[in-house]
């Protein structure tokens, strides 16, 4: 069975589109800011996407499970679709006249 840790899910979900990492501290007492997916962690949480534990932990080095992986899915897909409805708005549109 494949198995995905929680903080190679919350790097691979900000390469994709490549978010843009935020510089904000980092409030998990597990994920210190030197950690190899500290700035993902940051941006996938910012963003709404992954969320951490009750007891301020974010459990990284956990796998995921299938209702966490479905639910992180759809909040970034909510989160694509949201950026490219904002793209669509900020595009001038040009009219070229035919020919």
């Amino acid at each position: 069975m494949f198995r995905i840790a929680r903080c190679a899910l919350a790097l691979w979900l900000t390469a994709v589109v490549a978010l843009p990492l935020v510089a904000q501290p980092l409030e998990f007492k597990d994920v210190p800011p030197d950690h190899w997916a500290a700035a993902a962690v940051r941006e996938v949480v910012a963003k709404g996407i992954m969320k951490g534990f009750p007891d301020g932990t974010f459990r990284g080095d956990q796998p995921v499970t299938r209702y966490e992986l479905a639910v992180a899915l759809a909040r970034f897909m909510r989160h694509v679709e949201e950026s490219l409805k904002d793209l669509k708005a900020r595009t001038p549109r040009v009219s070229l006249p035919v020919p």
